[in-house]
């Protein structure tokens, strides 16, 4: 077993690689930070936003190329001069990942020597077209479909496979979705059959057996809640335990009192018992029930005898929590009397038969509560009552949850196809709009689901409170439980007419009526006549053989059809890898069909050469740390409940999440700290092999799988354009702290699912972390599906970075980068600054650096039409203040915040003719990945212009070429020149 590096080996070993071997010698872990801040570290973070962050960028790092320079002088700086070369780290999340990625392409292809000329220059020739690596990605800025238009290729290609994929998920997920059906049609079955293989209903064995079984599963469970009601803290039971010896006990009880009630004697008992006498009788049996249990946990416990020898302890007779414990039986025999005569003595059998299965089972456990309830209110001055109304309040949430499930299920998997037979607009009218109603749910969802308006998806508009926006998430909120209410009730009705030929609803009513009334007899609810005994008892078998068909189609699917390659994601990475890794593959040989070369995507390990020599001076590549977002929407730590993720980054060197493996005082302990894991990038999620054989012949030759990854020479590691298109996989069912549980549930439906699932680098994927994806399909789509993602199994599942943090500074500020530029094209019209926020407020909490801005309330959106803003600033300066994490010594760090904003001012004739008529710009739709040539160059153009703008205001006219670090330098003094006056002069010490 090998152990995955902690967060502490990859900052070492990273900082190591690029500032030198000896850099940290003598270093101790607990200095380690502060010995990070003093290599003074730079670092150009470029945030998420689609194609238009990443064209935004494309500006940002070409300005950059061409500083700094003397005043009126355009002449390129030399290669060891340029500011875009004295970065270390190149941090990108989403469509900034796009455009740093192919810079990062282009780097390791071409020496950053021959790279810094052709990123501002056409070469001698008046006529010379851009180089290849910028004229390729304006060519391919509508990287979806390059070639537009309903006759183009590209267009139906994707059309093709977007159907072909969403065939391929049904496959696995239709039969899975009817096999549930069919599960809870057998359970309505069983519950309805109970009561009849005892022999002749008369004498009553049938309400004797089941009674008594109840009655003992009641004892189990109560016995479970006595003993956790003793203990405390560590010692008492988990969740998983009180689901088996509570919960599981209490409804398989009311399967059995349901049983009970359906038999002939039960039936007739309770017509002619009057509601007093059966309140009268339940309270009674209630007492005696919650006193046996008290006496049987006593005497399995032991403790009984030590009562018996000691008299003081008989005391506690008189203790309220004995007697309380008592009355509270006699509430909960009452009240189970009480359902008893509402449910079983109805007098038409299809109402009393639906009343029984919707309603007995749950009612059981419904008394239960009220039982409880009655506890706490009786014991509420006593010790530990309020430790013991917290454990009753969520055994109830528990009692309740699986009430609704259980009569939300049984009714629509039941009822669905016999109601469709009922409605006057006869079966198959109402079957076609049925299907009609649950297209226009769906097409609503993918709509609402996949836009940045709704809570489901990134949005930085002003908090989501228009009147569109509320509709938006009205409809998304809506669209998924209506779609999956008429998918239960459609595949109900297919699962009865195809494999019973009628509803099961009439097969039960039949089944009843045979067994206690005349065979004359009707129903009310039900006049299609008696159903043939013959046909009866078919029910079972043939539910049972369209069981295991479907089983057995689900088990394949879910083999072969991969959950990561048939999601949206392939089309997605295919097409970001031939826009912008493709763009810097000089000689690329693309298919001639196709138009796809698979060759342009690199490994992540080619990225950065293990010779230093081969990635500094002439050679320099910057550190690309893409961020990602690993999701955790069933997450343990409730601190993290809007959050729903955690950092996950893809290095050269490592990929991991430093949120990972918790370190405890003591085992169930308080949480010290994440130690976190890590695995090389050169062996994580590239290997092919799953790891399972499947023999479909047992004497079959089978193919030898290497059980570890450094046995598979064919494991390449994970590649750039997977890390990208992951880190830019923003419309997904986990969507980290913008999750929506009904929405989610919609997205995987629609295979709307731009993530990817990988082996989790902690211990518990020890077996999978090197592996390129799950084995089956069938789990990771459940928990998709419903929000059931965690970081301790062995498969974890990535989006978007931005769905933790969109702007790349969180992984910067754990390094302890003294340097950073930020560029934020992230859509932000009112100018919220919600993603800045989102990243000071997690960057405050998880590392207690608290970082502030000096006059960021300067910046201000685009103004009216007609309306220049002269003298207001494109970027705002800030200070991390280290010290407050690592000590006095610790220097402060900077950051140069950019932001793409429109004054109507200073920007070109062409950028201001493209504003003029898109008056969103420079904040259009990140939903908008289709641009076109001129909002491309208009986005680019800003950029450089305002980064340019910002360099030449720090720079001057001084002939002295300032590095980066002075140029920083020199804008943070400038801009904090009044503010130092007024705070204490260390917190700015070094800056």
């Amino acid at each position: 077993m090998t152990n995955p590096l902690s967060t502490i080996e990859v900052l070492r070993a990273e900082a190591k690689s690029i500032h030198g071997d000896h850099v940290l010698d003598g270093v101790q872990d607990e200095d380690l930070t502060l010995a990070l801040n003093t290599l003074e570290s730079t670092a150009l973070c470029l945030s998420g936003g689609g194609i238009r962050s990443a064209t935004f960028g494309l500006g940002i790092i070409q300005a950059l190329a061409a500083r700094p320079r003397p005043c009126k002088d355009f002449r390129l700086p030399p290669p060891d001069k340029a500011l875009l070369g004295q970065f270390n780290y190149l941090s990108t999340v989403s469509g900034g990942g796009y455009i740093g990625s192919w810079l990062s392409a282009w780097l390791s292809r071409q020496p950053y020597a021959d790279v810094l000329p052709q990123l501002n220059t056409r070469g001698h020739e008046v006529s010379a077209v851009e180089p290849t690596a910028i004229g390729d990605l304006r060519r391919d800025s509508n990287y979806l479909t390059p070639k537009v238009g309903l006759v183009s290729a590209d267009t139906w290609a994707a059309a093709a496979m977007i159907l072909r994929n969403l065939l391929l998920n049904w496959v696995l997920l239709i039969p899975l979705f009817l096999l549930s059906l069919v599960v809870v049609k057998l359970a309505a079955v069983g519950v309805a059959w109970l009561s009849h293989p005892f022999g002749d209903q008369k004498y009553g064995l049938a309400l004797v057996i089941l009674a008594v079984i109840s009655l003992a599963l009641v004892l189990i469970g109560l016995r479970f809640t006595l003993r956790a009601m003793r203990l405390s803290g560590t010692a008492s039971p988990t969740q998983g335990q009180f689901l088996k010896g509570n919960l599981l006990p209490m409804f398989l009880a009311g399967v059995a009192w349901t049983g009970a009630l359906d038999t002939t004697i039960g039936y007739q008992l309770l017509i002619v018992t009057p509601l007093a006498d059966l309140l009268v009788f339940g309270g009674i049996l209630g007492f005696v029930v919650y006193g046996a249990a008290q006496l049987i946990t006593l005497l399995t416990t032991g403790e009984l005898f030590t009562a018996l020898l000691d008299l003081k302890r008989w005391a506690r007779l008189k203790h309220r929590t004995t007697w309380g414990w008592l009355v509270a039986g006699i509430a909960y025999g009452a009240f189970l009397g009480f359902g008893a005569h509402i449910i079983g003595s109805g007098g038409d059998p299809a109402v009393r038969l639906l009343l029984l299965l919707l309603f007995a089972p749950p009612w059981l456990l419904v008394s239960q509560l009220m039982a409880e309830t009655c506890y706490v209110a009786l014991t509420s001055n006593t010790p530990r009552s309020d430790e013991q109304r917290e454990w009753f309040a969520r055994s109830a949430g528990w009692y309740l949850a699986i009430c609704i499930a259980w009569i939300a299920g049984v009714a629509l998997a039941l009822l669905g196809s016999w109601t469709a037979g009922q409605v006057e607009l006869g079966t198959q009218a109402l079957f076609d709009w049925m299907v009609a109603g649950g297209g226009a749910t769906a097409m609503v969802g993918w709509l609402t689901g996949g836009s940045g308006r709704t809570s489901a998806q990134p949005s930085n508009q002003a908090p989501n409170r228009s009147p569109v926006a509320i509709a938006y998430n009205v409809a998304a909120s809506l669209s998924a439980p209506l779609f999956f209410a008429l998918l239960l009730v459609l595949g109900s009705a297919v699962i009865d007419l195809v494999v019973l030929r009628d509803s099961l609803f009439a097969y039960l009513i039949s089944y009843g009526n045979y067994l206690i009334l005349p065979d004359s007899a009707g129903s009310v609810l039900f006049q299609s006549g008696m159903v043939e005994a013959q046909e009866r008892s078919m029910v079972v078998p043939l539910l049972v053989i369209a069981g295991v068909i479907l089983g057995i189609i689900a088990f394949f699917a879910s083999k072969y059809i991969n959950i990561n390659r048939f999601s949206l994601h392939g089309l997605y990475r295919n097409r970001l890898v031939r826009a912008f890794l493709g763009a810097s593959h000089i000689g690329r040989k693309p298919d001639r069909f196709t138009g796809f070369d698979m060759d342009d995507n690199p490994t992540m390990q080619s990225l950065w050469p293990a010779k230093r020599e081969d990635r500094t001076g002439d050679n320099w590549r910057p550190f690309h740390v893409l961020n990602t977002t690993l999701n955790v929407i069933s997450t343990r730590n409730l601190a993290w409940q809007q959050r729903k993720g955690m950092s996950f980054t893809i290095t050269p060197l490592h990929s991991g999440a430093a949120s990972l493996c918790p370190l405890l005082d003591q085992p169930g302990g308080t949480l010290v700290a994440y130690r976190g894991a890590f695995r090389p990038s050169s062996k994580y999620g590239g290997s092919s092999h799953s790891g399972r054989r499947l023999r479909l012949w047992p004497f079959a030759r089978q193919p030898k799988c290497p059980p570890r990854p450094e046995d598979d020479p064919t494991n390449p590691g994970i590649s750039l354009g997977t890390a990208m298109a992951i880190s830019g996989a923003a419309v997904d069912p986990n969507a980290g702290y913008h999750s929506s549980p009904t929405v989610s549930l919609l997205l995987t439906l629609l295979n709307m699912r731009l993530g990817w699932w990988l082996g989790n680098p902690a211990p518990v994927g020890e077996k999978s972390w090197y592996r390129n994806g799950p084995p089956t399909a069938a789990a990771p789509l459940v928990k998709d599906a419903f929000g059931l993602t965690t970081d301790d199994q062995p498969y974890v599942a990535l989006s978007d970075g931005g769905h933790f943090e969109d702007l790349g500074l969180y992984e910067m500020v754990r390094r302890r980068c003294r340097y950073i530029v930020i560029s934020d094209a992230g859509e932000d019209p009112t100018f919220t600054y919600s993603d800045l926020g989102m990243a000071v407020r997690k960057i405050g909490i998880d590392f207690g650096i608290p970082i502030r801005f000096h006059e960021l309330q300067k910046m201000q959106p685009r103004p009216a039409p007609g309306v220049t803003l002269t003298d207001v600033p494109y970027h705002a300066m800030g200070v991390i203040d280290y010290a407050m994490a690592d000590g006095p010594a610790a220097k402060p760090g900077i950051i140069l915040y950019v932001k793409a904003s429109f004054h109507n001012c200073d920007e070109g004739a062409g950028v201001k003719a493209y504003a003029n008529s898109h008056p969103t710009f420079p904040h259009e739709s990140t939903t908008d990945q289709w641009f076109s040539e001129s909002q491309f160059e208009s986005y680019r153009a800003l950029g450089f212009q305002i980064m340019d703008s910002i360099l030449a205001e720090a720079q001057g006219c001084a002939t002295d070429l300032a590095n980066l670090k002075q140029i920083l330098d020199r804008l943070a003094e400038q801009a904090l020149k009044e503010e130092c006056e007024e705070c204490d002069p260390p917190v700015l010490q070094g800056a």
